[in-house]
């Protein structure tokens, strides 16, 4: 399997070649030749930037889970916007609001019987795409549809579990009420918020077909820095500045979103100046590290930003075993998992054990609660022979009934780490004699909830990292047929006493306890295998040396303020 993938490699190498010496596709061709020309100066600024799939929405809560990792940032922080955002250095900023509410400014309250109230003021002149205001009756109106159990596809996620009610004072002025603490209470609206103005009358009228609107897709009418112009499926995007944006208009003023799924045609793309930009997860980081040694118009962005796991089925699995510990702690010791960082992110992140990345002030604080499993086939086997499997004649492990030990494990195509985790990850369980069957979930069953979720055996998964982020796995994120097989958590692993640690983490203040609690989880996640988590990922951004002004990790942040030389 190694000469194959090295193969495969090779011959990736020499179609870079080629196509560094002018041989890119027909369309590529059309669209530049040699590198961009830069625009008049009198003229329109434009950039086109390269994803590598097409969006099945422009509204966060309708993004498949296979795709939020390409399509996430475009719904946003391009053509959506929220009140405040988290800038490269992890600090929150205010976006459509006037400041962020903090116990400093006297906008957040912490009330004597542990409940909490947050003042929100939106900045003057802020409009909808269409120029409506956006006003807080917007948030009020986004509020109540994410509590209708009707469609749970648009429920709030995290901290909203704690939030109490919203009241619009005025036009401009928010106050959330909470029911008690939580730290990222500030984080609540920073997108995703829905026009009352456009969607109520339907909302109110057709609430089955809600979810089904043109609005959500060809018809987005948003708060960011730019707006729908034209959606060609299979194509590209068309976006312009939005004049009325609150933090001011675009410096660029149009964005060409191209839709490109085969990582051959976007590296021919960028060599060749059609694309300047790429944006969510694409390219992987070797294909990402060739093309930066070729490419003399632009830069190579790589910092860690997420983490690849392999979630086990704890709901009707098969094999049923995989809900017994010692089947797991048997998988995961058989992987070694340094190899598969060394060999698939050219050793530049280690494994990983839980969602906390180790460069977050977090790490430090709750790395002693980390259970670790080292590379270890013995220890593999053994676990394996105390649940009662040997070997048949064929190698294939049998259990006391004769039954074979049989295992799917799925991935998505894209983005390739799923499937370049994946195959690796069932070699080294078929070393075991395990019989791995492994899957390519295709592309037309991507929006297929159910069928990504009851899948009967493990799927290899990228989610975003980062401490804030374990309540991906809490048990109220599970996709059931009652929020029809919505939810981040892909294991579907619901355990009251772990979601009380997740709970205490968001629910607590103060730093010291807040660790306390966000290492209880840690060690939770890793010692009963919730995922078995794999290796950390780096997000690859390739920035065309055209483009200022754009700052890394997470480059859309400021996109309004991008702008393109000559």
């Amino acid at each position: 399997m190694w000469h194959a993938v090295a193969a495969r490699w090779a011959g990736f190498g020499l179609i870079l070649a080629v196509f560094i010496l002018g041989c890119a596709p027909p369309q590529a061709q059309e669209r530049s030749s040699g590198s961009a020309p830069a625009p008049a100066a009198s003229g329109p600024r434009r950039l086109t930037i390269g994803i590598m799939a097409e969006p099945a929405a422009l509204h966060r809560a309708l993004i498949p889970p296979g795709h939020v990792v390409q399509t996430g940032d475009l719904a946003d922080k391009v053509v959506n916007m929220g009140l405040s955002i988290l800038d490269p250095d992890g600090v929150r900023r205010p976006m459509l609001s006037e400041a962020v509410p903090t116990l400093e400014n006297g906008l957040w309250r912490l009330l004597p019987d542990g409940r909490m109230e947050l003042t929100w003021k939106i900045r003057p002149g802020a409009t909808w795409h269409d120029g409506a205001p956006f006003t807080a009756d917007d948030i009020v109106f986004t509020v109540a549809v994410a509590e209708d159990r009707e469609i749970p596809e648009f429920r709030l996620t995290g901290t909203a579990d704690f939030l109490g009610s919203v009241e619009a004072l005025d036009p401009r002025t928010l106050l959330a009420r909470w029911r008690t603490a939580s730290f990222k209470a500030d984080a609540l609206w920073a997108t995703s918020v829905i026009p009352k103005h456009l969607l109520e009358a339907s909302y109110i009228e057709r609430k089955d077909a809600f979810r089904q609107l043109p609005y959500w897709s060809t018809e987005y009418v948003g708060l960011g820095p730019y707006k729908v112009r034209e959606w060609v499926s299979g194509s590209h995007l068309i976006l312009t500045a939005h004049d009325g944006y609150a933090l001011g208009r675009p410096k660029i003023d149009e964005l060409e979103v191209r839709f490109i799924l085969d990582a051959n045609t976007m590296v021919a793309n960028v060599m060749s100046g059609g694309v300047q930009m790429t944006i969510g997860t694409g390219l992987n980081l070797e294909q990402s590290i060739q093309v930066r040694e070729q490419w003399r118009d632009g830069r190579l962005s790589a910092d860690m930003d997420a983490w690849v796991f392999a979630a086990p089925q704890f709901i009707n699995p098969n094999p049923l075993v995989i809900t017994d510990l010692r089947f797991r702690r048997a998988l995961i010791h058989a992987v070694d998992r340094q190899v598969l960082a060394d060999s698939i992110q050219a050793g530049m992140v280690p494994p990983a054990d839980v969602n906390v990345r180790p460069n977050e002030p977090e790490y430090r604080d709750i790395e002693r609660f980390i259970v670790r499993h080292p590379y270890d086939p013995e220890r593999s086997a053994q676990l394996l022979a105390e649940l009662g499997y040997t070997k048949g004649s064929d190698g294939v492990l049998i259990d006391a009934a004769g039954h074979k030990l049989e295992l799917e494990v799925r991935a998505t195509g894209s983005p390739a780490i799923h499937v370049k985790t994946m195959q690796p990850v069932a070699d080294y369980w078929q070393r075991l004699g395990i019989s791995i069957n492994q899957v390519i979930i295709p592309v037309q069953r991507l929006a297929d909830f159910e069928y990504r979720t009851t899948m009967p055996g493990i799927e290899v998964v990228r989610y975003g990292s980062g401490a804030d982020r374990v309540d991906q796995l809490h048990g109220s994120k599970a996709p059931l047929p009652e929020n029809r097989f919505s939810g981040t958590n892909r294991s579907r692993y619901i355990n009251a006493e772990f979601d009380g640690l997740i709970d205490r983490y968001f629910a607590t203040i103060e730093w010291a306890p807040r660790m306390q609690a966000l290492g209880q989880a840690a060690h939770h996640i890793s010692d009963q295998l919730v995922v078995m988590g794999m290796i950390y990922d780096v997000a690859p951004v390739l920035i065309g040396n055209r483009l200022e002004n754009v700052a890394t990790p997470n480059p859309t942040w400021n996109i309004h303020q991008w702008t393109v030389k000559g």
